[in-house]
């Protein structure tokens, strides 16, 4: 088998990986990393089953969002969250502002089921997964699983969370940003759509832009105030050019919720 070299850019986990099967110690891998995240760890057993259930037994080229259904039933997101902080290609940023603001926002830096499976990616190297129908356990061990592209087994995980995530909103919702908006990233394809559905009882999207690329109201920016505007006229729109510091993000955060 010769591996193909692919680069994760969409999701939360950014990193050159291999194509590969499933590991086949990505059952213990789970476990160590869910230890690793909860105290006491008693929910991990439900979590590894919830995990797998979510992918195994299936066609790892149709997953849909609602496979990992049985996932969030063990590690929910929660409901109802006043303040939501979503990000694209800021990472690190990200989680630096959500330790500062700490009480104040909801991101996939905080939740418990986005965190494990971050840890597994990152420090257990568990890069992929997926399943096969008729095989023993539902896994498949041998073949190279598909690479990071929709309704694929990892893409649809992290999918899954971004569109659960941007749905729990019930105030604010911050989108950090380097001055770039793409209808084809993770934000643009499932957390705004979110926010713009019927239903949703997201009140604001505030934009927190860092240097990087356009300035609030101009070229893409300006799209996405359009796209705003004319997905629910209802959501507020506020866009902020900042620096790109922590405390300057954080600022702009306790304006909203103190």
């Amino acid at each position: 088998m010769k591996p193909a070299l692919f680069a994760i850019t969409l999701g939360y986990t950014v990193a050159l990986v291999l194509s590969q099967s499933t590991p086949p110690d990505i059952q213990n891998s789970f476990m160590l990393s869910c230890k690793a995240i909860i105290t006491p760890s008693g929910s991990c057993p439900n979590g590894w089953t919830g995990f797998k259930n979510s992918f195994a037994n299936k066609n790892p080229n149709t997953m849909q969002i609602r496979d990992y259904d049985a996932y969030f039933a063990v590690f929910p997101i929660p409901s109802a969250i006043k303040g939501i902080l979503l990000w694209s290609g800021l990472q690190d940023l990200a989680a630096q502002v959500s330790k500062k603001a700490a009480g104040r926002v909801t991101s996939s830096s905080t939740l418990t089921s986005s965190l494990i499976i971050d840890d597994m990616q990152t420090k257990r190297r568990v890069h992929t997964w997926c399943g096969k129908v008729g095989v023993p356990g539902g896994i498949d061990f041998v073949n190279p699983c598909p690479q990071f592209i929709p309704n694929t087994p990892v893409f649809t995980f992290w999918a899954a969370l971004s569109q659960n995530l941007a749905s729990s909103s019930d105030d604010v919702v911050f989108y950090l940003t380097p001055g770039r908006y793409s209808p084809n990233n993770f934000f643009g394809l499932y957390e705004l759509p979110a926010l713009l559905k019927t239903g949703s009882k997201a009140k604001l999207l505030a934009v927190l832009n860092v240097p990087g690329g356009n300035k609030c109201g101009e070229g893409q920016l300006r799209d996405l105030a359009t796209a705003v505007r004319q997905g629910r006229p209802s959501l507020q729109y506020k866009c902020y050019d900042t620096d790109g510091s922590v405390d300057a993000l954080v600022k702009i955060i306790k304006s909203y919720i103190p």
